[in-house]
């Protein structure tokens, strides 16, 4: 340990900054950093505070040796000496501090000799070969700990122990780094790592043993198969001698480098011997939960075989209870495969993550695998053991069901879990130019009260809501009654002139896929005037919101096609769109009510029909089918006379009934109500559904976690494009337009309240709130004032907009325009539609939208 004439004191090897460095936090100096320290519990407190008087400690050991070169330096210099003030201060100071180098160095070498003597000196060089140029507090830890312990094999094995602890139990001040240090030695020296650690114990905290003999992230050799038979396709001439790892060395064994890879995860220890100059410790450190079972053939079969490949190389099987990984072999590997990287996946495809992962919980996965996921749904992940994955991603996957995702993110209690870019930001992650960090506002909110008031106001029966579970309210009248008032002289002076020139265009343009019906459904019109103006329609909002449970003000509309039935159309269907086992279990999509707006006169014939009463004792009823082996997981549930019998009818004292709506009246039903159609069609029959869906605290996360985001509705709506899945949750794989309607034209400009509604403005700003306080908490006489001036407005703008809609569609479709063969009489003759360039089109879907399973009977299935 020879003094360099020159230390190197590069900036990356200033103790100083690491001695203000706590947590990923830099100090500005020590009262910051002894302030923050204070913020800790006492127990972290002491111990980060330990750690930084071992850091000084250490850094005056370094300062010392400085001292001792400029020693040695003037003494090889004495040409110096009458230019150097051999009594100043600050030379006594520089030869006290050498001689200290000294003392400290003598002492290492003392306590280095004796673990050289006592486990072997090549052994020791090469595992401890990083700390062969330490001081001698050290040394002299790692001294009393082979005076303890000095079975070589036995003390490697502790010190794992040691080193897995602090990996698994991160706190401010804690190194992550995975090689031995000091701490390791005093931990394992107090008794407090007295036990060697098992295989098992590695793998399922997420770490594995390194060719080097040390702990390694079973994440960085997940691929070493993979990678190993990559290798392997050389040539055998052409490969490279590597060393073996050190628990698997037997001599006169060549192994190539992709075998010495692959070795590294070998659980085998047969070839360990206890000789200290062999590196044997690597197996012999980590004890085999098997070792006191008799039966040597149930032990093999846990081992890790090899097997050989076509070139030679060998590389290890799967156990018969765990992959390569230390995952459990019942886990599909299409599973981890998704789990191999952090890959961004959208909010579906994490949900669905999640989910498999949930079926899967009673298995074993690898610490890289559940790391993976963890990383993929947007938690921070470097400071998480094994036991705190566990727990946080059960934690979400609660959260999630129940719809109580987005408010668990943005906790302050629990924000701190998640990636900035996985959650919103909150002022106090980041400043940036600005000055000062905003109080963060109560959000808006409506009490009980406020909703009877609201009832009465938009003439809302409240006791038939409660009672039936769905009520017929009347809503757009004014669509037929009010005239356009501006300065234009546009086709059309009402909106229903307009929707109904629009649902004419869109049925001409509508073809049947693959030969299959549409059974009544509009699949291709999504965003006409007439639907947009019923979306961001505020006195429609204010109902929602005055007969949600749950109070949430914060809604958005879930763009869908619309209904046109011809008589003879096949519409009859019984479903509930709704998860009934999870909504039995957690109340998720419990608040999510359903409705539609009529713009026809519908006879109890032809209409609408609901099971009165159900939603109040739906537990029950679930409890019922799953005695039947009826209930299922699906998004979506049919229901056929099995779901529902005669003995029902009588148990439960309800039976299908029919709500027919007059036009411009709009139904509202709950979303665990049964609910279905009367078919085949008798008369024509349209309505649109606008699909209010609330958003939750995050305002990003939709209420039913699969159905999307606020980002996937906003883009939808501002491309007139469909979204990716439903508002139950189910992938939209029949009701889907691939482009947008080349004549469908935005309509925009009714107020802050109708752009949040259409996800064009986030619900947290000011002025959608202040729209938002005025509607659903203002006077009769604010109310009126606020919904007279948006209707007058949105008549003018749907009348204005109708002109270039109808100029759109002539231009894109020439001859095979709606409105140019309306023009010469000929919208009614028959055309052949063209042939769908598209190979992949939906002609094994035998699904119409919102079921699983194949269509019985050609019936429809989409809510209404």
């Amino acid at each position: 340990m020879a003094v360099q004439d020159s230390l190197s004191l590069s900036p990356g090897d200033s103790y100083l900054a690491e001695l203000l460095r706590v947590d990923g936090r830099t100090c500005v100096n020590l009262p910051e950093l002894f302030q923050h320290l204070s913020t800790f519990p006492k127990e972290v407190k002491g111990e980060v505070f330990q750690e930084k008087v071992d850091l000084l400690a250490i850094a005056h050991g370094k300062m010392d040796e400085v001292s001792e070169s400029f020693v040695q330096f003037k003494e090889r210099n004495p040409d110096m000496a009458p230019y150097i003030v051999e009594d100043s201060e600050s030379w006594i100071k520089v030869k006290n501090a050498a001689v200290r180098a000294t003392a400290a160095r003598s002492q290492a070498l003392e306590a280095q000799r004796f673990v050289f003597a006592t486990w072997g000196e090549a052994a020791v060089r090469r595992d401890f070969a990083h700390l062969l140029t330490a001081g001698d507090t050290t040394w002299s830890r790692l001294r009393k700990l082979c005076r303890k312990q000095p079975d070589y094999n036995t003390a490697i094995g502790l010190i794992r122990r040691a080193i897995f602890w602090r990996l698994s139990n991160p706190s401010p001040g804690r190194s992550r780094d995975m090689l031995p240090m000091s701490k390791d030695f005093e931990r394992v020296t107090s008794g407090q790592a007295n036990t060697i650690i098992t295989r098992n114990e590695l793998l399922s905290g997420g770490y594995n043993v390194a060719a080097n003999g040390w702990l390694v992230p079973v994440g960085a050799i997940t691929d070493i198969q993979e990678q190993a038979e990559t290798q392997s396709r050389g040539t055998r001439d052409g490969e490279e001698e590597a060393d073996e790892p050190p628990f698997n060395r037997t001599p006169g064994v060549r192994l190539t480098r992709s075998r010495a890879a692959l070795l590294a995860l070998s659980e085998s220890n047969e070839s360990a011997t206890t000789s200290k100059s062999h590196h044997s410790v690597n197996l012999s450190g980590i004890e085999n939960e098997d070792e006191t079972s008799t039966d040597n053939t149930a032990v093999a079969r846990k081992k890790r075989k090899l097997r050989h490949v076509d070139d030679g190389e060998f590389v290890p099987e799967e156990t018969t209870d765990r992959h390569v990984c230390g995952c459990d072999a019942d886990i599909s590997k299409g599973l981890l495969s998704r789990l191999r990287s952090r890959k961004t996946y959208d909010a579906f495809e994490q949900t669905n993550l999640m989910k498999a992962w949930h079926r899967a919980k009673d298995k074993t996965f690898c610490y890289g695998h559940l790391r993976n996921l963890a990383a993929i749904v947007g938690f921070r992940v470097k400071s998480l053991n094994f036991d705190l994955l566990h727990t946080r991603l059960g934690q979400y996957y609660e959260h999630m069901v129940t719809g109580t995702l987005g408010a668990w993110k943005t906790h302050r209690d629990t924000y701190a879990f998640f990636r900035m870019e996985a959650r919103p930001p909150r002022p106090s992650d980041k400043l940036g130019p600005y000055k000062f960090a905003p109080r963060a506002l109560p959000p808006l909110s409506i009490t009980a009260k406020n909703q009877q008031e609201l009832c009465a106001y938009l003439g809302i029966d409240k006791a038939e809501w409660d009672t039936n579970g769905s009520v017929v309210v009347d809503c757009f009248g004014w669509w037929r009654t009010m005239q356009y008032s501006g300065c234009g002289s546009p086709a059309c002076r009402t909106v229903m002139e307009v929707i109904n020139h629009e649902f004419d265009m869109y049925k001409f343009h509508l073809r049947e896929i693959n030969g299959r019906p549409n059974y009544g459904w509009l699949r291709n019109m999504f965003f006409s005037l007439g639907q947009q103006a019923m979306r961001q329609d505020p006195v429609y909002y204010m109902m929602y919101v005055a007969l949600r449970a749950d109070r949430n003000v914060n809604l958005v509309s879930y763009p869908y096609y619309a209904k046109y039935q011809k008589p003879g159309d096949k519409t009859a269907f019984k479903h509930i769109d709704i998860n009934m086992k999870n909504l039995a279990k957690s109340e998720r999509g419990a608040y999510q009510i359903q409705g539609a707006v009529s713009l026809d006169d519908e006879e109890s014939d032809d209409c609408t029909i609901i099971l009165p009463k159900m939603h109040r004792r739906f537990q029950e009823w679930e409890a019922l089918l799953a005695e039947r082996g009826l209930s299922t997981d699906t998004f979506v549930h049919r229901i056929e006379k099995e779901h529902f019998t005669k003995d029902d009818v009588i148990k439960f004292n309800t039976n299908w009934t029919a709500q027919p709506c007059k036009s411009t009246q709009v139904r509202i039903t709950q979303p665990h109500l049964p609910h279905g159609a009367k078919g085949p069609a008798v008369r024509v029959r349209r309505t649109m559904l606008p699909w209010f869906v609330a958003l939750q605290g995050d305002l990003e996360i939709l209420e039913v976690t699969e159905s999307g985001t606020f980002t996937d509705l906003s883009i939808a709506h501002r491309d007139h494009v469909a979204a990716k899945n439903s508002p139950s949750g189910l992938a939209n794989r029949y009701g889907v337009i691939p482009t947008a309607f080349p004549a469908s034209v935005m309509l925009n400009g009714l107020g802050p309240l109708s752009d949040s509604i259409v996800c064009q403005l986030r619900h947290d700003k000011p002025t959608v709130i202040q729209d938002k306080r005025l509607l659903l908490l203002g006077t009769v006489e604010e109310r009126w004032a606020y919904i007279c001036a948006w209707r007058q407005n949105c008549v003018n703008r749907v009348c204005e907009l109708f002109d270039q809609v109808v100029n759109e569609e002539k231009a894109h479709f020439g001859m095979r325009s709606y409105f140019y063969l309306k023009d010469i009489g000929r919208e009614h003759e028959p055309f052949s539609p063209d042939e769908d360039p598209a190979e992949e089109s939906p002609k094994t879907v035998g699904v119409i939208h919102g079921f699983e399973g194949a269509e019985a009977s050609e019936e429809s299935s989409e809510s209404e």
